[in-house]
This record gives structure tokens, C-alpha cells and sequence, in this order.
């Protein structure tokens, strides 16, 4: 059985980190929804609005990012 070298650790290392920063990237919008709905007074429909136009704009640049 071959030995792990340690570039494979950093791979995975980096893997983890980048998958970590995604999830943390997606629960932003829920977590400061309530003080963005109060600044701007908006209404369930209209912060959908916002949800939907973050969602399309990130799914359209995915492929781009890598």
C-alpha cells in the first residue's frame, strides 16, 4: 500500500475549505434577511424577487467560475 504524500492533504485541504466558503456563501442571504426586509421594506414577494435574481445570476456564472 502506497503512502499519502502530503500535496494530496492540501488538495483536500483546499477542496474542503472551497466547499465550506460555497455553503457559507448561500446561507448569507437567509441569515441577514429579516435586516434587509426591515431596510428596505420589502414584502415576502419582493425579497422572492431578490432570492430568485441571486439565484439565476449565480447558476449563470457556475460555469465560468469552475
Amino acid at each position: 500500500m502506497e503512502t499519502a504524500r502530503p500535496g494530496r492533504w492540501i488538495v483536500i485541504a483546499v477542496f474542503f475549505l472551497s466547499s465550506s466558503i460555497n455553503y457559507l456563501d448561500r446561507q448569507s442571504l437567509a441569515t441577514v434577511a429579516p435586516l434587509f426586509r426591515a431596510e428596505f421594506h420589502l414584502n415576502n414577494t419582493d425579497y422572492g424577487w431578490i432570492l430568485a435574481a441571486f439565484s439565476v445570476t449565480y447558476a449563470a456564472a457556475a460555469p465560468f467560475a469552475g
